[in-house]
Parts: structure tokens; C-alpha cells; sequence
């Protein structure tokens, strides 16, 4: 039951926040929305396809990590904790605890190091929810001190992480487009949509990026069409353009439909 009605919470605000356009991952919305479903602290964790990477938590962490703690991360720990070596390794997308990895992923006495590193500020067990794993990768984790995470946590971790995948999508599409007003009514899934249709998309690749399906995308473009006051998909183009919601300078995003494609 917990699971069902925490789903359902997600479903609710996942759905509000695809249909309002947004030029930033909502990660404050679903940071507070995580640390308040599973009841633990949570970061956002990400690493740039050069190496440099970074961790926002949902609250302060009191002087925390210490001048020898972060030399310990930087020593190595961080290249053996085992969830990077578990996604590294296997490129699966879906949430992963520390304490599931299994050992052939496990450097010898790379759980203890990782656990001496986390557990002053309580976070020796983890729950990593990745939003897109690929050159790079973004995620949540959540933290928290004791036993692992339940298996219902498990259960509605994985369920939740499709729903952030979009949304990551999503806004993949929404950042190249330019400054608007809301004038022309588009939800957000309509405008990345259309941005998808500016950049030379079929309807079923369209639908491959966003992890929808073709169907949705004709509905997305019907609606954009009625919304702009055009009939074809060329004239949708050339008046979303001289309004200034798409940009026609598209460049290749890596690994974002090998994402939508394994969740």
C-alpha cells in the first residue's frame, strides 16, 4: 500500500511538472519530494563527460566533509565506491542500494572505506536513482544510517526513476529552446515536443527520446498545431521560430536515447 499511495503522489507531482515549461531541472521539487517519501537525506550527484563532478544535498551537512575526509574521496574512494562501479560497470540505469551491489563489483575493502567515509554524517547505506547514465551521468541518492533500504523502497525507487528520466528529457529539449513568454498556452511536453519537430524529428523518434509513445506524439502535435494556428508540420516550425520558442541550432545530446531506451 505504501508504495501504491507514494506512487501515486509521484505520478501527481511529475505530471505538474511536465505540463509547466521549465529551463531547469526541477531538482529542488524532487530533492524535498524524495527526502520526504523515503524520509532520509538526499543528494543530486553529477559528473561531466571530462571527469569534474559535483553533489548538491537537500540540506546542509554540517562541516561536512573535513579537510581529510574529502582527501580520503579524492584519494580514491570515489573511484571505488561501489554504485559508481556498478552503473560504470553495468550501464543499468535503474536504482541500485550499496548494500545490493553484488561483490563481484566490490574492489577488496572498498565497502569499508566508502562506509568509514559516509558514516559521520549518516549515510553509510545509499539509494542512487539515476536520471541519466551515459557519457556522464545525474542522480539522486538517498541516505540514511542502520539496515538497507527495504525492498519496498527498492520498489518504489524503481518505479519513480522512469518518471525523472523524463523529466531529464525533457528538459534536455526545453534548454535549447529560447526565452519565451507563455503566451502561446504550450504545456512544457508541447514545447519539447516541438523543439524535437525543429530539429528534423519523426514522430517515432520524437517519441523514442521522450519515452512516449508515437501515439502521444501525434496528440503533442495536434494540440501544438491548434495552439499555433497551422495545419503541417512546416508551418509549425517556421511560426515557432519567429515567435522565439524553438532554436533551429541543434547539436547532438549523447546518451539521452539510450536512456529513454533502458527504463
Amino acid at each position: 500500500m505504501w508504495v501504491l499511495r507514494s506512487y501515486e503522489e509521484w505520478l501527481e507531482l511529475v505530471r505538474d511538472l511536465l505540463n509547466h515549461p521549465s529551463r531547469e531541472f526541477p531538482r529542488i521539487q524532487v530533492h524535498m519530494q524524495l527526502a520526504s517519501t523515503l524520509d532520509t537525506m538526499v543528494s543530486w550527484n553529477w559528473e561531466e563527460p571530462d571527469g569534474s563532478y559535483g553533489v548538491e544535498f537537500s540540506h546542509p551537512v554540517s562541516r561536512w566533509p573535513t579537510a581529510e575526509s574529502f582527501e580520503m574521496w579524492e584519494g580514491g574512494v570515489r573511484d571505488l565506491h561501489p554504485l559508481l562501479c556498478w552503473f560504470r560497470g553495468t550501464e543499468d540505469p535503474r536504482p541500485m542500494s550499496l548494500g545490493r551491489v553484488p561483490d563481484t563489483y566490490i574492489a577488496p575493502g572498498a565497502m569499508e572505506l566508502t562506509r568509514e567515509f559516509s558514516a559521520p554524517v549518516g549515510a553509510d547505506q545509499q539509494l542512487s536513482i539515476p536520471c541519466f547514465v551515459g557519457n556522464g551521468y545525474r542522480a539522486f541518492v538517498a541516505a540514511k544510517s542502520g539496515d538497507d533500504f527495504s525492498d519496498e523502497a527498492l520498489q518504489l525507487a524503481r518505479r519513480i526513476q522512469p518518471l525523472l528520466a523524463l523529466l531529464w528529457l525533457q528538459n534536455a529539449a526545453l534548454e535549447r529552446c529560447p526565452d519565451h513568454d507563455e503566451s502561446s498556452g504550450l504545456t512544457g511536453r508541447e514545447l519539447a515536443v516541438l523543439q524535437l519537430l525543429a530539429d528534423g524529428l519523426t514522430a517515432e523518434a520524437i517519441a523514442r527520446r521522450l519515452g512516449i509513445s508515437p501515439r502521444t506524439v501525434h496528440c503533442h502535435l495536434a494540440h501544438v498545431y491548434r495552439k499555433l494556428g497551422v495545419a503541417d508540420r512546416m508551418r509549425a516550425v517556421l511560426v515557432a521560430q519567429a515567435a522565439g520558442l524553438v532554436t533551429l541550432d541543434h547539436k547532438p545530446e549523447p546518451g539521452l536515447d539510450r536512456t529513454t531506451s533502458d527504463v
